[in-house]
C-alpha cells in the first residue's frame, strides 16, 4: 500500500462508449499536476476493451498517473446489489456509491470524478482540502437547492426536508471513507433510490442528496465543478464538467469556448481522431440503457 500522504487516489467509471473521456480527463490531470504526489486512478469499467485500455495508457506521457483497471464484478463489494431506478443513466453510474467499500480500506480519502471533465488546476489543491468533520465535499449543482421544481428532490416535502437545503452535483466528490462507512451512506442512498423510484430520475445524485440532507458535507467553491452551459465570470474554472450533451455530440448545447477547451485536450490523446456522434446514435444508446433496465426488472437481475 502506498503512503497515503504522498498518494492521490482518484476513481471514475465508464463504459467503452465513454472511455475517450477518461483519456482526456487523465491527460488534463497529468498536464496540470505539478506537486510531487503519485496519482492512482481507479477506473471501474463496463468491460473496457484491451485496445481502449492501451489507447488510454499511451495517451499519458509521464509516470505521474498509475491506472488500475477494475470491472464491476470484481469491484462490487459483497453484500450489496445495484439499485433499481427510473433514470436513463447506465448502471455503471452507481459505482461511486460503493467506493469506500469496494476499494482498499487503507484508502482514507478518495476523489470521485465523472469522466466527462477537464481539470485545469493541480488536482492536489482539491484532494488535500481540509474536510473538517464533513463526510464529503461537493459543489452545488445547477439546481442550487433541493426544493427546485426542476431537478431537485421533488418529494422533499414527503421526506420532511426543508426546500432551501443545498443540492450538490455528484460529478466531483471528495470522500472521507471512514466517515462514509461509519454513517452507512451506501445503503442509505440505495434505500432512498429504491423507496422513491418515481422521483429518482437523477440516479445516484438523488439518493446521495436525500441522505446528505441530514449529514454534514462541505460546499466546494464552484470553480471545482464548472458546468459547460455556464459562461466564465470572475473565477477561472478549475474543472469544466460537460453535463448532458458532450462536445463530440453533434447536438452539443454547451458553450463553444468550453468545447474548444475539450478538443484541445482530446488532441493530446490517442482518441484525437474520434468521429462526432449523431443525435440518433445518442438516442439509440439511451434506448439500450432503458431496455437493459426493463430486462433487469423483469428477471429481477440486479447484479453488476
Amino acid at each position: 500500500m502506498e503512503n497515503s500522504e504522498s498518494t492521490i487516489y482518484i476513481a471514475s467509471n465508464c463504459d467503452n462508449d465513454y472511455i475517450l473521456f477518461y483519456a482526456v480527463l487523465l491527460k488534463s490531470i497529468e498536464i496540470h499536476h505539478q506537486s510531487p504526489e503519485k496519482i492512482v486512478s481507479y477506473l471501474i469499467g463496463d468491460h473496457i476493451s484491451i485496445e481502449n485500455k492501451l489507447k488510454v495508457e499511451q495517451s499519458l506521457t509521464t509516470n505521474k498517473i498509475e491506472i488500475r483497471w477494475l470491472n464491476g464484478e470484481e469491484f462490487m463489494p459483497a453484500g450489496y446489489k445495484l439499485p433499481n431506478d427510473r433514470s436513463t443513466f447506465p448502471i455503471s453510474i452507481y459505482m461511486n456509491l460503493y467506493l469506500p467499500h469496494g476499494l482498499s480500506g487503507d484508502i482514507k480519502r478518495i476523489l470521485y470524478l465523472d469522466v466527462d471533465m477537464i481539470v485545469l488546476e493541480d488536482i492536489s489543491k482539491l484532494y488535500f482540502m481540509d474536510l473538517g468533520d464533513n463526510i464529503l465535499a461537493a459543489a452545488l449543482d445547477r439546481v442550487k437547492v433541493i426544493g427546485e421544481e426542476w431537478g431537485g428532490i421533488l418529494n422533499y416535502k414527503e421526506l420532511g426536508l426543508s426546500a432551501d437545503l443545498p443540492y450538490f452535483n455528484t460529478g466531483v466528490m471528495l470522500i472521507d471513507t471512514d466517515k462514509w462507512r461509519a454513517n452507512f451512506v451506501t445503503q442509505a442512498a440505495i434505500d432512498a433510490i429504491e423507496h422513491n423510484k418515481k422521483y429518482s430520475f437523477f440516479a445516484d445524485q438523488y439518493g446521495l442528496n436525500v441522505v446528505f440532507a441530514q449529514l454534514p458535507w462541505l460546499v466546494l467553491p464552484q470553480k471545482w465543478n464548472h458546468i459547460s452551459f455556464e459562461p466564465i465570470k470572475k473565477e477561472k474554472p478549475a474543472i469544466i464538467h460537460y453535463v448532458a450533451q458532450k462536445p463530440i455530440h453533434s447536438h452539443y448545447k454547451g458553450l463553444p469556448e468550453h468545447a474548444a477547451t475539450f478538443f484541445d485536450y482530446l488532441a493530446k490523446t490517442k482518441f484525437k481522431d474520434v468521429q462526432k456522434i449523431s443525435k440518433l446514435q445518442w438516442k439509440l444508446k439511451r434506448l439500450k440503457v432503458v431496455l437493459s433496465k426493463i430486462y433487469r426488472n423483469i428477471f429481477n437481475d440486479f447484479k453488476v
